[in-house]
């Protein structure tokens, strides 16, 4: 084999194990169920903060874009506290949500009350682009053709007991139904998911001497 050719292969197997080593991390980050912490004086509680995000319903069809949601763990000497706030986009057609939500947790159903709603009707444009060729031999980008996407992004608020936070941590099946008049949107909440509800609940203020 030519020695050089050779030199070759192994520098590209060391770049590669690099490469790939590299992204291990950043793929453990992104699948990093521990919470971000918050440590509040003034309220007096430390706060665990995790994001989710869902892109998918079970529903075809559906007018459900996604879900963006946040779970807070807020502990004070008084209780421990569990507060949601979900940022729903759907269709603009849809603006409004019930004010009962379902978490169905190993086929049982668990009605939830939503404390606050609110909706903003949003728009994005999406562009095609393509380049073209000047007489100078210079390239330009023109518009080719444009959408305007409307979309509704509907908040709300919840709290959920301590009791369903154990039971979504140690289940097996866990959905969570929203009934946005005339449809129906449910969410699967995945192993990672589960995970960062039970590490939350497990989630304890460290005391330092």
């Amino acid at each position: 084999m030519n020695p050089f050719k050779s030199t070759l292969i192994k520098i590209s197997i060391v770049v590669g194990m690099i490469n790939l080593q590299s992204c291990i991390p950043i793929l453990l980050l992104n699948y990093d169920s521990n919470p971000i912490v918050e440590h509040d004086e003034v309220k007096g509680v430390t706060r665990f903060k995790k994001t989710l995000f869902y892109y998918f319903s079970e529903e075809r069809n559906s007018s459900f874009i996604k879900n963006e949601q946040q779970i807070f763990k807020e502990i004070s000497p008084f209780q421990d506290q569990y507060n949601v706030y979900d940022y729903l986009h759907l269709d603009d057609r849809l603006n409004h949500i019930e004010n009962t939500i379902y978490f169905i947790i190993d086929q049982q159903i668990y009605p939830i009350e939503i404390n606050f709603q609110s909706t903003k009707n949003l728009s994005e444009i999406a562009k095609d682009e393509e380049d073209i060729l000047l007489a100078d031999s210079t390239k330009m980008s023109v518009i080719t053709d444009y959408e305007i996407k409307n979309y509704a992004v509907i908040s709300i608020h919840y709290q959920l007991e301590k009791e369903i936070i154990t039971k979504i941590s140690y289940a097996k099946d866990v959905k969570i139904r929203y009934y946005t008049p005339p449809e129906m949107i449910t969410l699967k909440l995945s192993n990672h998911k589960i995970k960062t509800f039970k590490a939350l609940a497990e989630s304890v203020v460290s005391h330092k001497n």
